[in-house]
């Protein structure tokens, strides 16, 4: 580096988001596109619809219980955050992507929370950081 240390003694950065078991918080980027375009370090399921998630849609998050923890209208290049104030996520977040134009759904996504990577792809949404972890 510029201070002259060798590469083996600079540390690696950790892009996995817990050791700890599940995060409180994730915020991932709507990048829109089809489930094809997954690229994680777990078996996701991803299922896409009729039509593939357009620029602008509406994303909701659920935990395994149905409970809503986000409902946000998104535009590709967008972040959202799913919170769960208190507590840790739970094991499954599935994630419903609709269509704005005519309210369906267009792809929806299981996720797993304690095996996440930071950058992870999962259909149209990327994981940007979980609790207090992000990329730059």
């Amino acid at each position: 580096d510029e201070e002259g240390r060798d590469c083996n003694e600079i540390p690696s950065p950790n892009f996995m988001c817990s050791e700890n078991g599940n995060p409180e918080e994730l915020t991932f980027t709507y990048v829109g596109g089809e489930c094809e375009q997954s690229f994680n370090s777990q078996e996701d399921e991803c299922e896409d619809f009729e039509n593939e998630p357009s620029i602008t849609s509406l994303v909701v998050c659920k935990d395994s219980d149905g409970t809503v923890l986000s409902s946000q209208t998104v535009t590709i290049g967008d972040t959202l955050t799913v919170p769960n104030p208190g507590r840790t996520l739970g094991d499954v977040l599935v994630c419903d992507v609709i269509e704005t134009e005519d309210n369906k759904k267009v792809q929806t996504l299981r996720i797993a929370t304690a095996l996440l990577s930071l950058k992870d792809v999962f259909g149209s949404l990327r994981l940007e950081s979980c609790d207090e972890q992000s990329c730059l």
